[in-house]
């Protein structure tokens, strides 16, 4: 979704669609599990002075449910497991 935005910032619906069609076949269904422990987890972190957004806190919960790491560039996951932090 915040990869799709961002393409239609930088080009148009038709490239920014073409990119997001391509991207279809890596993603994965979420479950209600996840929206459940995503949501604590944004509300536990919150609690500890971090702002995580809710797609932001659904990737890592999906992430780790997979046993996958997490890639981001959002400071607010630095030190949590299975995070690989990029600048």
């Amino acid at each position: 979704m915040e990869a799709y935005c961002q393409l239609l910032r930088e080009s148009d619906a038709v490239t920014a669609g073409l990119y997001y069609d391509g991207a279809l076949r890596h993603a994965v269904d979420f479950t209600d599990a996840d929206i459940k422990m995503a949501m604590r987890l944004r509300l536990e972190m919150k609690r500890k002075g971090k702002n995580l957004g809710y797609m932001d806190a659904m990737g890592y919960t999906i992430a780790s449910r997979l046993k996958i790491k997490f890639l981001t560039g959002d400071r607010e996951f630095q030190g949590l497991p299975n995070v690989e932090y990029v600048k």
